[in-house]
């Protein structure tokens, strides 16, 4: 179980977030959606210590205290930020073992076959990647990782129906294989029956709606 209690986001005088409780069980997805600027990110960001935020990130029956990226990551909680977050000099492969790196965890090469339309580029630079490919890659390093509880920020945004397709076929995969899958996403995500809840996040604040 991941749960997020009572949190606060606060950029100087602006309050991006305010008293947001949302419950992430594993094999189960749950989509936050909302406009841009509603808060999306900063939830995520703040789950994984990288804004200051008050309030309770729950892993388990733990309360994590003085979190950041790299203690949540340790602790099972991967994080995919929003865009094409991979390093263009690195090739495919370096790319993806760099999760493992991060997470301090025995490279598997399970983490390489992740996505198999990506596996005849192992051996390219990034820079030569298509932004659908570039996504499957940062995507696959977050599993590099062996995360219990994925979180992905509009992993979804500016891909063409194809790339869409193959990654929320993934993401079902995961929700299958006993992995909590937390994403946002404005109005792009395949809303069906393998979403197990759904929340809506406005001016800071959430509601669930299933």
């Amino acid at each position: 179980m991941l749960k997020i209690e009572n949190l606060y986001v606060k950029y100087g005088f602006i309050q991006a977030l305010s008293n947001v409780s949302i419950l992430l069980n594993k094999g189960e997805i749950v989509l936050l959606d909302g406009h841009h600027g509603a808060g999306k990110s900063s939830l995520l960001n703040a789950i994984v210590g990288l804004v200051a935020s008050r309030g309770q990130v729950i892993i388990g029956k733990n309360i994590i205290k003085n979190r950041s990226p790299n203690k949540t990551l340790k602790l099972g909680v991967s994080f995919l930020p929003e865009g094409n977050c991979i390093f263009s000099n690195l090739t495919v492969k370096e790319n993806i073992e760099l999760g493992s790196v991060l997470a301090s965890i025995k490279h598997s090469e399970n983490a390489l076959d992740v996505f198999p339309e990506i596996s005849h580029l192992m051996n390219k630079k990034a820079f030569f990647l298509s932004g659908g490919q570039s996504r499957m890659v940062a995507f696959a390093r977050s599993m590099a990782s062996n995360p219990t509880y994925l979180l992905l920020d509009e992993p979804l945004s500016g891909l063409s129906k194809g790339p869409q397709e193959i990654i929320w076929k993934k993401l079902v995969e995961l929700k299958n294989n006993g992995i909590g899958v937390l994403i946002t996403g404005q109005h792009n995500v395949q809303e069906n029956s393998e979403i197990d809840h759904k929340y809506i996040i406005e001016n800071g604040q959430i509601d669930k709606v299933f």
